[in-house]
């Protein structure tokens, strides 16, 4: 439902030098909502993903992920055009995004060795529905080859967003949201 990271970025190396260490090459975000029924799971293509950082200057490293919550899919049409309609509104606000801005080099190796993992806390901000929030998020990295695979998690409430909780008869989806 919301955005997140999981995304396979480019080719290291001679791109980190310039300061553009990868852009997307695939992504998407799972999302996991429920109420007193269950929970049901959902996922998104990442719309854009950029990642910014400059050799000589931390303070200028930025991230940016969109998605498109009109391509949200959760494997039943109705809730889909529900949550489009009434909770998402996505005429008005056709974009969720993530923006994460001055974290640190050292959590982003130069060249990491194949195999190995590194976790690290993101901060940013999230806008989704008109409102600016910031989230912390729960990045793992690993590199795979050539490409470094990021992987993130958090949770957000519907509320903070000013989003109505869609309903089905007696039943409304819970305000937390796990997204990944």
């Amino acid at each position: 439902m919301l955005v997140a990271l999981l995304a396979c970025l480019g080719t290291l190396g001679a791109a980190r030098a310039q300061g553009l260490l990868g852009v997307l090459e695939e992504g998407r975000v799972l999302y996991r909502a429920g109420d007193e029924r269950g929970a049901f799971e959902g996922v998104a293509p990442l719309e854009a993903l950029e990642l910014y950082l400059p050799p000589d200057d931390a303070s200028r490293h930025r991230l940016r992920a969109v998605l498109r919550p009109e391509r949200f899919n959760s494997g039943l049409a109705i809730r889909d055009v529900n949550a489009r309609r009434t909770v998402f509104e996505t005429e008005d606000f056709p974009e969720i995004v993530f923006e994460a801005s001055g974290f640190s080099s050292a959590a982003l190796p130069e060249a990491p060795p194949e195999g190995s993992e590194t976790e690290l806390q993101l901060g940013g901000l999230l806008t989704m529905h008109g409102v600016t929030r910031p989230v912390t998020v729960a990045v793992r990295l690993s590199r795979e080859g050539e490409r470094l695979v990021a992987t993130g998690a958090f949770s957000v409430l519907l509320s903070d967003f000013g989003m109505s909780r869609p309903r089905f008869l007696a039943w409304q989806v819970r305000d937390a949201v796990e997204v990944t």
